[in-house]
């Protein structure tokens, strides 16, 4: 095989296997937590704008603590070892709010739950927060324990999208063509 004919298919090679997607996450975006009660409107305690990155994001008088990562986050307690009732109301948890607008529109949200003994939290998201409302459950921690994770919301964001190249097909064609006419050329 010829070199010219080598380069012609690399370069076919390279432009066949186009961008890839990646997921996208929230690492290094700024973000809101609020806590709100008795409805999602009426916000106690806000974080106000952090980063997502290593340590904990939001911290309630050493009673919760919120914990962002890239694609989910943690609400932990300090529970005491008897357990630990939330108050009964239409709303009664957290919201994870883009503070910026900078990232893309939250997917999906999903609710993994531990150390729950009563009641059914839930969790709802819009484009730009997720909902995470424990009002009425009722969490007793491991034994020996204090700190307990109880609750974990997985999400996803909607990432860029992967733009197609018509025209590289084309062009890749007509590439082909011209180092075949040349190799003709040569030979004749």
């Amino acid at each position: 095989m010829s070199k010219s004919l080598l380069v012609a298919a690399m370069a076919a090679s390279i432009l066949a296997s186009g961008p890839e997607a990646e997921a996208a996450t929230l690492d290094g975006e700024t973000v809101r937590i609020d806590f709100a009660r008795p409805d999602a409107s009426s916000v106690l305690l806000s974080s106000g704008d952090v980063v997502v990155g290593a340590g904990v994001e939001f911290n309630i008088t050493t009673v919760y603590n919120v914990d962002v990562f890239g694609t989910f986050f943690v609400v932990s307690l300090q529970v005491p070892s008897l357990g630990f009732s939330i108050r009964p109301a239409p709303f009664n948890g957290f919201i994870l709010s883009d503070a910026l607008g900078a990232f893309g529109p939250f997917d999906s949200a999903v609710l993994t739950t531990t150390s729950l003994s009563d009641g059914t939290p839930s969790v709802s998201f819009d484009s730009e927060n997720i909902f995470l409302n424990i009002a009425g459950s009722r969490f007793t921690p491991p034994t020996g324990s204090r700190l307990t994770e109880i609750a974990r919301v997985d999400f996803t964001l909607a990432g860029p999208a992967v733009v197609p190249l018509p025209a590289g097909g084309i062009l890749l064609l007509a590439g082909l063509g011209a180092f075949a006419g040349l190799r003709r050329r040569r030979k004749a």
